[in-house]
């Protein structure tokens, strides 16, 4: 009978035991239950910052547009200000440029009237400056020489018509008068100038026409 009472005792408090093993397996431990209230805690305060952040964004996206306004406005009335003292200088501007036009402006001389049976005097055309030609030369320019109509002239005003039957250009000067300038082959040309009593060279001022001897002497008697 003992037996049977221990056996039972023993029964008894290895259920006891078994029974506080498994209550205290299924109650959480106090570090797990401090962890699930930390990620809880940060989730709620992940929320309320990513909310904040929105918040903030809406505010500044909020200023910025009525930081724009402000601008648009202002430029706005800048630019009437602008407008309306523009207006006023070029209106000034026109008024000056119009009274310097009226002062630069020469006053009309009035016509001029003419009694009863005058008639009025024609204007005589402007002749043109004719000189007399007291003598005229004909100048035949060629390689290497040159040719006169005449060699004895009067004083006076001469004309040469020099004409160039060579192949190469050539020049026509009277030494102490002129360089009459260049002759091109096959052209004819009239020069004009006033002679008195000597002696006169005409030669081509050419280098290779001077080595050549290209010179003729003119008698003014």
């Amino acid at each position: 009978m003992k037996r049977i009472l221990l056996i039972g005792i023993v029964l008894v408090a290895i259920w006891l035991i078994f029974h506080e093993s498994n209550e205290d397996s299924l109650e959480p431990t106090g570090d797990e239950t401090t962890t699930a209230e930390e990620q809880n805690q940060e989730e709620m305060t992940d929320d309320e910052e990513a909310q904040d952040q929105e918040e903030t964004d809406e505010q500044e996206e909020t200023q910025e547009t009525e930081d724009q306004m402000q601008e648009s406005d202002t430029e706005t009335s800048e630019e009437e200000s602008s407008t309306e003292d523009s207006t006023p200088m070029e209106t000034s501007s026109e008024e000056s440029s119009e009274s310097e036009q009226t002062e630069e402006t020469p006053s009309e001389t009035p016509p001029t009237t003419m009694e009863s049976g005058e008639v009025p005097a024609e204007e005589e055309p402007r002749q043109p400056l004719v000189y007399a030609i007291d003598s005229k030369v004909k100048v035949y320019l060629y390689e290497w020489g040159i040719d006169l109509s005449q060699q004895n002239i009067l004083p006076g005003n001469v004309e040469f018509e020099v004409v160039n039957n060579g192949q190469f250009t050539h020049h026509f000067a009277i030494e102490g008068v002129n360089d009459f300038g260049k002759v091109r082959p096959g052209e004819a040309r009239v020069f004009t100038t006033q002679l008195l009593s000597g002696s006169f060279d005409i030669y081509s001022p050419r280098n290779i026409d001077l080595e050549n001897g290209m010179r003729e002497t003119l008698y003014v008697e």
